[in-house]
């Protein structure tokens, strides 16, 4: 588990994000917009959310 302030300090390590969230996740995270979203599923009241960090970006942030 990673605590963080804003999501776009994952950028600078990560490549795939997972992202839980219990209620809506417009409320929750502001997604940075390069984030592609490419799963999604839900369990009960929880979302789960799967994004890729395009590859370009990634290496440029590292």
């Amino acid at each position: 588990q990673t605590y963080i302030d804003t999501l776009t300090t994952l950028s600078k390590s990560y490549h795939r994000v997972w992202l839980v969230s219990g209620g809506n996740f417009s409320q929750d995270y502001p997604l940075p917009s390069e984030w592609q979203n490419i799963a999604n599923f839900r369990s009960g009241r929880f979302q789960v959310q799967l994004f890729v960090i395009p590859t370009q970006q990634a290496r440029q942030m590292q």
